[in-house]
């Protein structure tokens, strides 16, 4: 078994795939240092987080009828070229994507005062953290959505902008991505060693922080963000809150399986009610043509022509063919 940074005897850590926990592990400004090597790791220095100012994470609705949200983590980076949102999503609600555009959507809306130049708009970069995976026929754990230039068929030509990134990290897949990186060829061992030891250290940490490998010992911030989670899993006050925050958000997943079931019902009834409906439209049309069948032969009989027969029973003049020739 390999060694651990952390002597886990006696210790009882709240869980850092928690947003709670998460939100006040890096979302303080005694921890923007723990948040900026965090980002680097991520990002990969795409861009290098140098200079970072926590905002505030609640965006009211502007209008009766809008929608509020509240983002885990929101931050200007760069002397304000970039905002960076980082949500800690380890719960399945469903619409995963669009909750995401969502989100993308309303910080962009806020990225720009009235007057301003287009051309100031920063950077939005939203970071989502999951589980369980949202693309279960992808091996790699790290994805990312941007604009993108296609053609007239489909085929990707370009990216069209990096002014929106939506970056997706599924911690399910991280064991089997360490794995594949490790046996990479086409990087030098240097490369491969310094994305080990910055992302994968992290999100060992979030992961299983009394488990991180001691050859991420020398990584500063994560024994800071570990002595941080370590106070607060001692906090009386703070468990409290952790644990009103996991009934709350018990109580929200309950409430949208409950209503996922119940649309499921409703669905099946409007189904079975909208085929009854299509039933008897369809009997319907179907007696009201067989009506004109019989009316036509009775035409027919009578010695009207084909197309007197046609005016009077609006049939085609295949259809009176057929009836006059069975």
């Amino acid at each position: 078994m390999p060694k651990t940074i952390i002597n886990s005897s006696n210790i009882s850590l709240l869980p850092p795939t928690s947003d709670y926990v998460f939100c006040n592990l890096f979302g303080s400004e005694e921890n923007t240092d723990c948040l900026k090597s965090l980002l680097n790791s991520i990002l990969n220095d795409n861009p290098h987080v140098y200079d970072l100012k926590l905002k505030p994470t609640e965006h009211k609705k502007r209008t009766e009828d809008g929608k509020s949200i509240r983002a885990d983590i929101l931050a200007d980076i760069n002397d304000s070229t970039a905002i960076v949102n980082i949500e800690m999503q380890c719960s399945n609600l469903g619409n995963s994507i669009d909750r995401m555009l969502f989100y993308q959507a309303i910080h962009r809306s806020r990225s720009i005062d009235e007057g301003e130049d287009y051309k100031t708009m920063p950077q939005i970069i939203s970071i989502w953290i999951i589980k369980p995976n949202l693309y279960h026929d992808l091996n790699n754990c790290t994805h990312e959505i941007k604009m993108a230039l296609h053609d007239e068929k489909g085929m990707y030509i370009r990216t069209a902008s990096e002014k929106e990134r939506i970056i997706i990290i599924e911690l399910d897949k991280l064991p089997n991505y360490i794995k594949q990186l490790e046996n990479t060829h086409n990087k030098t061992q240097d490369e491969v060693q310094v994305k080990l030891d910055r992302f994968s250290a992290w999100m060992s940490f979030l992961t299983n922080p009394l488990s991180l490998p001691q050859e991420y010992d020398d990584i500063d911030t994560i024994h800071k963000a570990f002595d941080k989670l370590r106070g607060m899993s001692s906090d009386p006050d703070i468990r409290a809150e952790y644990s009103q925050a996991m009934r709350e958000k018990s109580d929200r997943t309950a409430n949208y399986n409950a209503g996922k079931e119940e649309g499921l019902e409703e669905g099946i009834e409007i189904g079975r009610e909208e085929g009854i409906e299509i039933g008897v439209e369809r009997g319907m049309k179907e007696g009201e043509r067989n009506a004109k069948i019989e009316t036509a032969k009775n035409f027919l009989a009578m010695g009207l022509s084909i197309e007197q027969v046609m005016q009077g029973t609006g049939l085609t003049k295949e259809d009176i063919e057929a009836i006059s020739n069975g």
